[in-house]
């Protein structure tokens, strides 16, 4: 098992979503919005703009060590046992991935956990739920979809994170930057599967 220093990590603290924070710099450029956020970078991507092909193209290709059936084996291990799953997801992971003191202050400055708990609640299962569907995960898959409206919405929330960070005078770690995010990849695997 590879383990990571702890300079590592820290570096990783530091780096947010280079490909889509530059999408996201793109849309607020040109005052582009749409309430599918994902098909507005596909629209942007056909009409020449090199942020959104780099982003649709990173989409689009598939890796060579992707295995469907596992990904499928995955989703159906996750569905037969689904009620005990969502109740360690509930109240292991969610609480363990929300803690750390950043995640935590982004969460708190979007008040999403305070006056939209339902909602938010409701839109990560629905992003679960999108991507254990058959065939999901490929390319134009509902999953894909599902977790790329995700990740643009993290693109934004980080993009005014910063500029109230800046506002206040104040140097505060990255919001939703790459060590975070692969720690709540781990709650909703590992943390889950335990």
């Amino acid at each position: 098992m590879l383990h990571l220093s702890t300079q590592t990590i820290l570096d990783h603290q530091k780096i947010g979503d280079p490909v889509a924070d530059a999408v996201i710099d793109y849309l607020y450029q040109h005052k582009l919005r749409a309430t599918n956020i994902w098909a507005l970078v596909q629209e942007q991507a056909l009409l020449g703009n090199q942020s959104c092909i780099t982003l649709y193209e990173e989409v689009i290709t598939v890796p060579t060590w992707v295995n469907w059936q596992q990904i499928e084996h995955g989703a159906q291990v996750f569905l037969r046992s689904a009620p005990m799953a969502l109740i360690a997801f509930a109240l292991g992971a969610l609480p363990l991935t929300y803690a750390p003191p950043n995640i935590a202050r982004v969460l708190a400055a979007t008040k999403r956990l305070e006056q939209d708990v339902i909602r938010r609640l409701y839109e990560t299962g629905a992003m679960v739920a999108a991507v254990l569907a058959k065939d999901a995960l490929r390319p134009q898959g509902s999953g894909v979809n599902s977790v790329l409206r995700v990740r643009l919405m993290h693109t934004f929330v980080r993009h005014h994170v910063q500029i109230n960070d800046a506002k206040q005078g104040v140097v505060l770690p990255l919001a939703i930057n790459q060590a975070e995010l692969a720690w709540v990849a781990c709650g909703f695997s590992h943390v889950v599967l335990a």
